[in-house]
């Protein structure tokens, strides 16, 4: 209710229902990492890395470790789209630190492939692949978009909205 809020203008209802929301441990980190990336889109840099941090405690706290590199999968990327492309590998290091779980592996392809890394991109989202023949949602949506990002990077926007095609349905 507090994103509705949030996406209404309304600042009394958005304040009020974060206030509640907070009280939980799992809503208080999502608004956390909900709030960073509000700061990097409107470009405060700085802010958006002490929120994403401090999601990343949150996170740990709970035991969530997959959550925690998620997070910090989540700064890279705002970061590499943005054009902030230099501390990327710090933060997939310190992700992969703390989980390579399957999810974390292929969040980490589209990082690299937003950062331009097409060819660790590319190992990653292939190794999921193979590893997960039966994932749909894996083989028809997640590998295809780290796809679609790397024909984009190639200046092959046709075949970027080729690879996505088959997502449709979902």
């Amino acid at each position: 209710l507090a994103n509705i809020a949030l996406a209404q203008g309304d600042r009394a209802a958005q304040a009020r229902e974060e206030a509640e929301a907070r009280k939980s441990p799992t809503e208080n980190l999502s608004l956390t990492v909900r709030d960073a990336q509000l700061a990097m889109g409107r470009g405060q840099v700085r802010q958006a890395g002490q929120l994403f941090e401090q999601a990343v405690q949150l996170a740990l706290q709970q035991k969530m470790p997959e959550r925690a590199a998620s997070v910090l999968m989540t700064e890279a990327g705002d970061g590499a789209l943005l054009g902030l492309r230099s501390q990327t590998g710090q933060y997939l290091e310190r992700a992969f630190a703390i989980s390579r779980s399957p999810d974390v592996l292929l969040q980490a392809a589209g990082v690299y492939a937003w950062a331009g890394d097409d060819k660790r991109a590319e190992t990653l989202a292939s190794e999921q692949a193979k590893r997960r023949p039966e994932d749909t949602w894996l083989q028809t949506v997640e590998v295809p978009m780290v796809r679609a990002v790397l024909e984009v990077n190639r200046g092959n926007g046709a075949k970027a909205v080729e690879l996505l095609q088959p997502a449709l349905p979902y």
